[in-house]
């Protein structure tokens, strides 16, 4: 009895640190600089994808945190996809489309947290510029200087994460390096180019 309530106990403090990391990197993907200045569609698929490239950044930090960074992993991924569940509901889908929508939901995360990797890492086919075509602006080139931007973006938030504590990061803890705001005179002529890429 003793030995299941730890077990409980522990459980409960990683579902506590997983909601924390889970709702730092959902405010950082919800910001809006993505969507007015680096061409992310402001659409529900958009979001879901900056939610996906986060959570891949705070997955990939922890796989370096051995065992007790695999078991907040796991947390972490059911708190996001409980909380995308409920979103579903909300948005009015059905008791019967739900599985199968998480279903792909869970097979995208997956899917693309590991491309993300192999694309960082240099393994395989695939840069990461041609990466996030497909993923974050779901096959539309925004041009080469928005994924520069958000190529330079993702890696600097690998290194920063790099070097994040293993007590800050077990605890809960993350900061992203922000993605700098575009001024007033380079918004009028980037926006100009996004549109006529798209």
């Amino acid at each position: 009895m003793v030995h299941m309530l730890g077990f409980f106990k522990t459980q409960s403090k990683r579902n506590e640190r997983a909601a924390q990391l889970y709702a730092a990197l959902v405010v950082q993907a919800r910001q809006p600089v993505f969507y007015r200045d680096y061409a992310v569609p402001d659409t529900v698929q958009g979001r879901f994808e900056m939610v996906v490239l986060h959570g891949f950044l705070v997955w990939n930090r922890l796989l370096d945190e051995g065992a007790a960074g695999a078991a907040l992993s796991q947390n972490l991924f059911n708190v996001m996809f409980r909380d995308l569940e409920a979103a579903l509901r909300e948005m009015g889908v059905g008791d019967m489309g739900v599985p199968r929508r998480m279903k792909r939901m869970m097979r995208s995360y997956k899917g693309r947290s590991m491309v993300y990797r192999d694309a960082l890492n240099g393994v395989g086919d695939d840069d990461l510029p041609d990466v996030l075509i497909r993923t974050v602006y779901q096959g539309r080139d925004p041009g080469k200087a928005v994924l520069a931007a958000m190529t330079d973006y993702m890696r600097r938030n690998v290194n920063a994460l790099k070097n994040a504590g293993t007590q800050d990061i077990l605890s809960g803890i993350v900061e992203f390096v922000t993605m700098s705001e575009k001024n007033d005179e380079e918004n009028a002529s980037d926006y100009a180019g996004m549109v006529a890429s798209v």
